[in-house]
């Protein structure tokens, strides 16, 4: 058996730029943010993909991640402006994509592969048994 450490990441949500900066200097390593419509936080202010960008960089020089939430079911109806989301998204380069729809990642890994994605908390799986 080969002994493995695992670190604890300690992960906060960001509303918005204030937030975020305080959850880094509260000592998360990682925030997580929305971007438009396809975000479970759609209440609060969130942010622009020019915001995110800034952040984004600033969390790599400062050797901390960004994750960017797309943890809304789509519709059919949404889909252009999924993509033009994602593509938002692609240029911001964040360390993962939490995703929850698997619509959603099933076209973030065709036209987006080089995207990393995470499942959200909340996901769960489960088997006959229970």
């Amino acid at each position: 058996m080969t002994d493995q450490t695992h670190k604890v990441e300690l992960m906060a949500p960001a509303g918005d730029l204030a937030c975020a900066l305080a959850a880094f200097d509260a000592g998360a390593d990682a925030v997580y943010a929305g971007l438009g419509d396809f975000n479970a936080r759609q209440r609060a202010a969130n942010f622009t993909a020019e915001q995110l960008a800034s952040l984004a960089a600033w969390a790599r020089q400062h050797h901390r991640r960004l994750y960017i939430t797309l943890n809304t079911l789509v519709k059919d109806t949404e889909l252009s402006a999924l993509y033009e989301v994602l593509g938002e998204i692609d240029n911001i380069c964040p360390d993962a994509v939490i995703v929850q729809d698997l619509g959603v990642l099933h076209v973030l890994r065709e036209a987006f592969p080089h995207l990393t994605f995470m499942p959200p908390r909340r996901w769960g799986r489960t088997t006959p048994p229970g």
